[in-house]
C-alpha cells in the first residue's frame, strides 16, 4: 500500500484546490506564533538548513515600529508550508496546531483538518525530520565531521598530537564496535573510530 503523504495533503487543504497567488509567512510571524524571540526563531531555520532538514527561504526586510530596517525569511508556496510546520515542530510541538490554523487562514481554507488528518500529520512530520537528521549524519561521517566519530588524521590535526590507530582498532574489535570508513584526500579513504573508542583508549572526547 503506498504511503499518505499527508504533508502535502494538508498543504493541498491549505489551497483549496484553488490557483490563486501563494500566501506567505515570515519568521516574525513564526516567532510571535510560537511566542518567541526572532532571533532565536531565525537561527533555528539556520540550523535547520544547515542540517539539510529545510530550505533556506529567501530574505525580505520591513520597517519596525522604530522605522529601522530588520530582515526576516519568507516561506512561501509549497515547500514554505511544509519547511514552516518542520520548523514550529522543532521549536515547540505545541504551537504545530496554531501554525496550521494561520496557514488556513491566510489561504482560505473552507474545512479544518480533523483531529485524525493532524495527529497524521505530526506523525509523518517527525519522521520526515528523523530521516532528514540520520542523512546529515551519515554526510558528517563520510567527511570526517562527526561528533560521534573521527579518524586518527582528523584527531592529530585537531589536537596537534600523535596518536596510534592499532590501540582503537583492537579495542572497537574486542567490544564488536563498528569501524566507519571517512574520505581522505591523500588516501581515498581510512578509517574512523567511535567516541567510546577513543573516551576508552585515549580519554579524550572527539567534541571537546
Amino acid at each position: 500500500m503506498a504511503k499518505v503523504d499527508w504533508i502535502a495533503q494538508a498543504s493541498a487543504r491549505f489551497n483549496g484546490g484553488g490557483s490563486k497567488a501563494p500566501s506567505s509567512m515570515t519568521s516574525q510571524e513564526i516567532a510571535d506564533l510560537v511566542e518567541s524571540r526572532h532571533d532565536h526563531t531565525k537561527r533555528s531555520i539556520e540550523r535547520l538548513a544547515n542540517q539539510g532538514v529545510i530550505q533556506l527561504p529567501p530574505l525580505g526586510e520591513v520597517k519596525n515600529h522604530l522605522g529601522q530596517t530588520v530582515s526576516h525569511y519568507v516561506f512561501e508556496g509549497e515547500q514554505g508550508k511544509r519547511d514552516s510546520i518542520i520548523v514550529v515542530a522543532q521549536l515547540s510541538p505545541v504551537f504545530t496546531a496554531r501554525l496550521v490554523d494561520r496557514w488556513q487562514e491566510l489561504e482560505g481554507s473552507k474545512r479544518p483538518m480533523t483531529g485524525l488528518e493532524f495527529a497524521r500529520l505530526q506523525v509523518q512530520l517527525y519522521e520526515e525530520i528523523e530521516r532528514k537528521e540520520r542523512e546529515s549524519e551519515t554526510l558528517r561521517i563520510t567527511l570526517d565531521e562527526s561528533k560521534q566519530w573521527s579518524s586518527v588524521k582528523r584527531m592529530e590535526a585537531k589536537l596537534c598530537r600523535r596518536f596510534d590507530w592499532k590501540p582503537l582498532k583492537d579495542w572497537s574489535d574486542e567490544n564488536e564496535i563498528d569501524i566507519q570508513k571517512v574520505f581522505d584526500q591523500n588516501y581515498g579513504t581510512v578509517n574512523a573510530y567511535r567516541a567510546d573508542a577513543w573516551r576508552a583508549v585515549y580519554g579524550i572526547e572527539i567534541d571537546g
